[in-house]
């Protein structure tokens, strides 16, 4: 198989991409996201996601400002609103691909794995709809391969290595500014753990394990502080207090309604 990242772009691209705006945006969310991108399009506002006029802050706007750009790029349509998923979806893929390949798996098993991904129904089903999942799903796989890549014990000789910290940053930062703290918990809750498990069996604990992820994650959370920074502004500590905790912690004790 010595084509087998032309041949799975292709698959993919094509599972992702053909007729994607054939049908009508499906069920609430899908109407709910393409209507305030819209909005963010027409009032030219992209510090204050609206719905009908008012704050919508369940969670950041990346999402958001990537449909908006598309609505303003290639005009209104559910092709348009629905490409930031899609693209993110075919990055995922390739991305686990790519890496595997680095992690020195077989070309075969590296192939099988990222076509398993996206033929999976649920995965396919969310990459070609409007949201925030695939991104934060492109973020999560992101940073969690690239942490592993940098705690490969090869990687440590690796003159690359801060270039894979840096991915790692990058995954950090489409998580969080896709899903605010849920996408920040979901990488960092593995990765935890890990490190953890890892002092344990080693009966050791090394501080440079754990300061490095924590380094790079305070680095990736550097433009989630800046938009919240412009929103603080904007409408004041309740916003941000909406954005920190009503789609995260609200989810969970109950106080969330959606």
């Amino acid at each position: 198989m010595t084509r087998s990242a032309p041949l799975l772009l292709l698959l993919a691209a094509l599972l992702f991409f053909f007729a994607l705006g054939n049908h009508e945006l499906q069920g609430s969310t899908e109407a709910r996201v393409a209507g305030i991108a819209m909005a963010m399009h027409l009032d030219n506002d992209w510090v204050v996601p609206r719905l009908f006029r008012e704050p919508f802050l369940e969670k950041p706007p990346l999402s958001l400002w990537l449909d908006a750009g598309a609505i303003r790029l290639f005009g209104g349509t559910t092709w348009a609103v629905r490409l930031a998923s899609a693209f993110a979806g075919l990055f995922s893929v390739m991305l686990l691909y790519g890496m595997l390949r680095k992690f020195g798996r077989p070309k075969t098993l590296a192939f099988i794995a990222a076509l398993m991904l996206a033929t999976m129904a649920s995965y396919w089903s969310n990459v070609r709809g409007v949201g925030e999942d695939s991104l934060l799903t492109l973020g999560v796989t992101t940073a969690l391969l690239a942490f592993y890549q940098a705690n490969r014990p090869e990687s440590e000789r690796d003159s690359s290595n801060l270039g894979t910290w840096l991915l790692f940053s990058l995954g950090m930062v489409i998580a969080t500014l896709s899903k605010g703290v849920l996408g920040l918990a979901m990488p960092g809750i593995v990765i935890f753990v890990y490190l953890a498990s890892t002092s344990l069996m080693d009966k050791r604990f090394k501080l440079g394990d754990w300061i490095k992820p924590g380094l790079f994650t305070l680095l990736a959370l550097v433009p989630l502080m800046i938009w919240l920074g412009f929103l603080y502004q904007r409408d004041g500590l309740q916003a941000v207090r909406e954005v920190l905790l009503t789609n995260s912690v609200g989810r969970f004790s109950g106080s969330f309604v959606e």
